[in-house]
């Protein structure tokens, strides 16, 4: 991350209403975009979504521009409900 770059998060209307419209612009535009692999860093819960809110996001977007691991930003800003718990982990 560097603070030479804009992150625009796609939300609020990309799951339901308009599925992927904020990539579809940014492809249109012809704007850089990057997927959070939310499962490389974090071991979801069983049938919990990748989809993250916007204040998920923008946490971990602080964590890493204070400097901390993409793993250590995204266990700290995803909720404990979507995280696999010790005995799902068996």
């Amino acid at each position: 991350m560097t603070s030479l770059q804009i992150y625009v998060v796609g939300g609020l209307v990309d799951r339901n209403r308009h599925k992927g419209a904020t990539l579809r612009t940014a492809l249109e535009s012809e704007v850089k975009t990057k997927k959070i692999a939310v499962r490389k860093y974090v071991d979801l819960a069983h049938g919990s979504s990748e989809v993250l809110t916007l204040n998920q996001v923008f946490g971990i977007i602080l964590r890493l521009r204070e400097g901390q691991s993409m793993m250590d930003a995204c266990y700290h800003s995803i909720p404990n409900r979507k995280k696999k718990t010790n005995e799902e982990k068996l």
